[in-house]
């Protein structure tokens, strides 16, 4: 395995609007050990993907040009393991986006504690993306 599929295998990529909630999602993600990535200022969440090609994606829920199906479907080309998290609220205006590209929902909890608890159960490998 090549240093750069180690160094991609603990990064979780944030792409959130809110650059609040995107540093409090990074810190729990760094918390439990993951390194949180970001978007820079200078481009865009796809960009950012390509350049970061994380082993995890989060994205922000609450607004919907953040989860669109580029970014999505960029992500899943990579072999990102995704997550849409959010408000209960938004979170089932989304299931079938979710549904459709077999991705994992975490209803954004209000306790930081059980958001590490989450992200911190490493699911198996995807079977058939690509990951390089």
């Amino acid at each position: 395995m090549n240093r750069y599929a180690d160094r991609r295998a603990n990064a979780v990529a944030i792409v959130s609007p809110d650059p609040l909630l995107s540093a409090l999602v990074g810190a729990a993600v760094e918390l439990i050990g993951y390194r949180a990535e970001f978007p820079r200022w200078d481009e865009t969440a796809t960009e950012a993907l390509r350049r970061l090609r994380p082993a995890y994606l989060l994205i922000d829920a609450e607004d919907a040009a953040t989860a669109d199906e580029t970014l999505l479907g960029r992500g899943l080309m990579t072999g990102a393991r995704i997550f849409l998290f959010g408000a209960e609220e938004r979170i089932r205006e989304l299931r079938d986006v979710a549904h459709h590209y077999h991705l994992d929902v975490i209803v954004f909890p209000r306790d930081v504690t059980v958001l590490a608890e989450i992200l911190s159960r490493r699911p198996e490998p995807i079977e058939g993306r690509l990951t390089d």
